[in-house]
């Protein structure tokens, strides 16, 4: 943006709404992805005069829920941050780099 131009109120508004949620979102999901260590992940084994093993298959079910919660927090980060690139250069801000592993499929099913 040069002197002579006016703020883009607007696109500013969006961009500083867009990198709030992002930062939201990724602490959530950094609290969420924190949850697998208190599941107790593993089996247990418990040594001694009667061996026995734990089992607790309800983790099975928080681990998919997790990981379709995760999925879903990943899009919705991504999607904000190629929003946050639109309205970036309305009002002179600095581009969002994203960088992701593409697996064999890419983040959004629209891409």
């Amino acid at each position: 943006m040069t002197l002579n131009q006016a703020p883009h109120y607007e696109a500013i508004g969006h961009c500083v709404f867009l990198k709030e949620k992002i930062k939201s979102r990724i602490e959530f999901l950094e609290y969420r992805l924190s949850i697998i260590h208190e599941l107790g992940i593993a089996p247990s084994y418990f040594f001694g005069n009667k061996p026995q093993i734990s089992i607790h298959e309800i983790i099975i079910d928080h681990v998919e829920k997790l990981a379709n919660e995760t999925k879903d927090i990943y899009s919705d980060i991504y999607r904000s941050a190629v929003e946050y690139n639109k309205w970036a250069e309305l009002a002179g801000y600095e581009a969002i780099t994203i960088l992701y592993d593409q697996k064999d499929k890419p983040l959004l099913e629209n891409e």
